[in-house]
């Protein structure tokens, strides 16, 4: 797990007053941030709520993880091919290298390699 030098905390989006009618992504302790402004009128409030969710999400699954969501997608396509090779393998030799992908891109996952 890598060590990302973001706020610890479960993030939750917050509707409160207090910044007016923009979602913040905050946690119990911090502000993260503020979506939308009271002068963009091309996002509706449920737009900016939405975005505000998935900034959440990404937020917590990195604080989970210790990876951003582009080294998540990294380790899924690694993976994913991996099996796909163990899959199309015709050969017993092409089965062994796509098996020894498969355990490299296992160890890449969970930061041994």
């Amino acid at each position: 797990m890598s060590d990302l030098n973001i706020t610890k905390g479960k993030a939750f989006v917050s509707l409160e007053d207090t910044f007016g009618s923009q979602p913040r992504v905050e946690t119990d302790e911090k502000l993260i941030c503020c979506v939308g402004n009271g002068e963009d009128y091309l996002l509706t409030l449920d737009e900016w709520t939405e975005n505000a969710d998935l900034i959440a999400e990404a937020f917590n699954v990195a604080n989970e993880t210790g990876k951003t969501p582009r080294q998540l997608l990294e380790q899924r396509n690694d993976l994913l091919a991996a099996c796909k090779a163990i899959m199309n393998a015709e050969t017993q030799k092409q089965h062994e290298l796509a098996v020894r992908e498969v355990e490299k891109a296992i160890a890449k996952a969970e930061g041994r390699s």
